[in-house]
């Protein structure tokens, strides 16, 4: 860019270029330190070391198991307020 097309800017896209700068930086940090931390892994973790992928959201698993009684108290309680507000 140069310094005229920088002068030229509005504020409000000054201030879209500056926060987009800092979002890249932020990501590029990221993914700079998941590559440090493999090649770490890599070199000192032997066989049982699992890479970080960066772009794999992976399974999530549910903290916590819901049973059927548990998910009938729930909605007992959850219809009895409904009934008590109206």
């Amino acid at each position: 860019m140069s310094p005229a097309d920088f002068y030229n800017l509005t504020i409000a896209e000054a201030t879209l270029i500056a926060n987009q700068y800092k979002v890249r930086s932020k990501e590029n940090y990221f993914l700079n330190y998941i590559a440090l931390i493999n090649a770490l892994g890599q070199v000192s973790g032997g066989r049982n070391f699992k890479p970080q992928h960066p772009f794999e959201t992976g399974t999530e698993k549910s903290s916590s198991v819901i049973n059927k009684e548990t998910r009938d108290e729930t909605l007992a309680f959850l219809r009895e307020r409904i009934e008590a507000g109206e």
